[in-house]
């Protein structure tokens, strides 16, 4: 449950021809979990929740999904019971980690449409031709620190700390509505 009243409001930012923006309602509870790589296996096996073995790659979970981050670290959205019943397992398992509640920390924009692959491709940096549905990585855009998910072809998800959330969201609607102008004068 967030301590801090939301930067934005939840709903709808910007909806064009191609393009959407929103900002999500919080619905799910997110954590943050580090154990080294060796001990993966186990407490995968001791929380009863699959940990992705590669980075980059998300597993979707009947009340959330989970991405690898990095060889130790994974971040998991969560429905609120799903979370609590991790944190129980968590605290019972027999090999040393860190699993923090961060749900505070976060909000997350969606960007959906035809046209979020090219407004993400204005303020992100990385290669997005590859990244595919499925995928999650920790990035940039517009130099925010971010981590981006593809949830389908045409729709990705930014969880990105409330206190940078406003800045984001402004340079996001401004692209958005230059791609729009572009378009309209090609036209």
């Amino acid at each position: 449950m967030p301590i801090l009243p939301d930067p934005l409001q939840t709903g709808k930012l910007i909806e064009q021809d191609a393009l959407a923006i929103e900002v999500l309602p919080e619905l799910q509870s997110r954590l943050s979990l580090r154990v080294a790589g060796g001990d993966r296996e186990t407490l995968a096996a001791e929380i009863d929740i699959p940990l992705p073995d590669q980075i980059g790659l998300q597993a979707p979970l009947d009340g959330g999904a989970i991405a690898c981050l990095g060889p130790d670290e994974w971040m998991m959205t969560l429905t609120r019971d799903l979370a609590a019943l991790v944190q129980t397992r968590a605290g019972t398992a027999s090999v040393p980690h860190a699993l923090v509640d961060i749900s505070s920390r976060e909000l997350t924009l969606v960007i959906s449409g035809s046209d979020a692959k090219e407004l993400l491709s204005v303020g992100c940096p990385r290669d997005l031709r590859s990244f595919t549905p499925g995928k999650a990585c920790r990035t940039l855009c517009f130099d925010v620190p971010v981590i981006l998910w593809c949830e389908a072809k045409d729709r990705y998800r930014l969880d990105v700390w409330r206190s940078f959330a406003p800045h984001l969201a402004s340079l996001l609607q401004q692209s958005a509505r230059a791609i729009k102008a572009e378009k309209d004068l090609s036209v």
